[in-house]
């Protein structure tokens, strides 16, 4: 099977989704693309809408990102420090290094 990538209004339509379903503030989606972003203040299930946004801003899509994102998140340990929230502290920074 072929990979075909979403056109940008799909990406759009998708971003747009999320904008309008997630509790996650205007203002946090600005920040998003600052090194002042922080990610701790987010519970775990919000972190699969800030990866989501992430990945769809860098024109990253797939069907069932959003599945393969809690399967990640469940394969991690639940411990102070390599934890799923720091999977994502990493994920955003290098996000705002390519943004």
């Amino acid at each position: 099977m072929e990979f075909t990538p979403p056109s940008k209004s799909h990406l759009t339509f998708l971003s747009d989704r999320i904008y309008r379903s997630s509790s996650i503030a205007r203002k946090t989606i600005r920040t998003l693309k600052t090194a002042a972003f922080n990610i701790y203040q987010f519970d775990t299930m919000k972190l699969i809408d800030i990866l989501f946004l992430m990945t769809t801003e860098l024109g990253i899509f797939f069907e069932g990102m959003d599945l393969f994102f809690i399967e990640v998140m469940k394969s991690y340990r639940n411990n102070d420090y390599h934890n799923f929230h720091h999977a994502v502290d990493v994920t955003h920074m290098i996000f705002y290094i390519l943004t």
